[in-house]
């Protein structure tokens, strides 16, 4: 007496016939479906077209060893990486809270960012009613209610960096004229009690920027940024 439950199981097999049809009037079938090959299991013995389905499942397989040891390349150079640049930012850090001027803190941040984050430009935007330093050293002041502030409200209710490529209005409102030359950013939101601000990194290459150990060190940047103009901010607005 047959087993009831192998019936039911080739009752819902498809016939050997129609897959060999199938496959037959498609003859691409694995190379659309790649995933499948790594499941079949072939006897190289079984002739010249099986053959060259295991040499395709031979491929396979090394493109993925490739990958992993690209991968494994990558964890090695990133970590490398990334203790260099804790070093660097480590230094920066300490030139910045060494400025005694604008001018000088801009230039070495602009210098700094220009070299471990191979940014093409650097903006610092500063957004107060503040009474702000005559000689601004590069230095972006501006009114607290001003257009581009507005513009970049997300960000800054959001309060965390931004990355990724700008719409062309944003663009044109951080960098001006080199607006176009700029493929990727990253924004940094800065926010005191008493003033906002908005670091920016642009960058000639598409997605250079992103989410990592290397924008917490330039959050780090900003914040050390940011508590230096804090000291140059006089507390009364200037007489009217």
């Amino acid at each position: 007496m047959s087993d009831p439950l192998d019936n039911e199981k080739n009752s819902s097999r498809i016939p050997e016939v129609t897959v060999v049809d199938f496959l037959r009037s498609h003859p691409d079938f694995f190379t659309e479906h790649t995933d499948l090959l790594n499941r079949l299991s072939v006897p190289h013995q079984a002739g010249k077209g099986i053959v060259s389905l295991i040499e395709k499942q031979a491929q396979i397989m090394r493109h993925r060893i490739e990958d992993l040891e690209k991968k494994l390349e990558q964890t090695k150079h990133d970590e490398s990486f990334h203790l260099r640049l804790i070093e660097d930012v480590r230094r920066l850090a300490g030139d910045l809270l060494d400025v005694e001027n604008p001018q000088t803190l801009h230039k070495k941040l602009v210098e700094g960012l220009s070299i471990h984050y191979k940014a093409d430009q650097v903006r610092l935007y500063v957004f107060t009613r503040l009474t702000t330093p005559k000689d601004c050293g590069g230095i972006r002041f501006r009114k607290a209610n001003a257009r581009i502030k507005c513009l970049f409200t997300g960000v800054f209710n959001h309060h965390r960096p931004l990355c990724g490529s700008l719409q062309d209005e944003h663009l044109k409102a951080v960098f001006g004229n080199d607006a176009e030359f700029i493929h990727s950013t990253v924004l940094i939101p800065i926010k005191l009690e008493r003033w906002e601000g908005l670091l920016a990194l642009g960058s000639q290459d598409w997605n250079y920027y992103h989410h990592g150990l290397s924008l917490e060190l330039l959050v780090l940047v900003s914040d050390i940024t940011s508590k230096v103009i804090d000291g140059w901010l006089a507390e009364e607005p200037p007489n009217q």
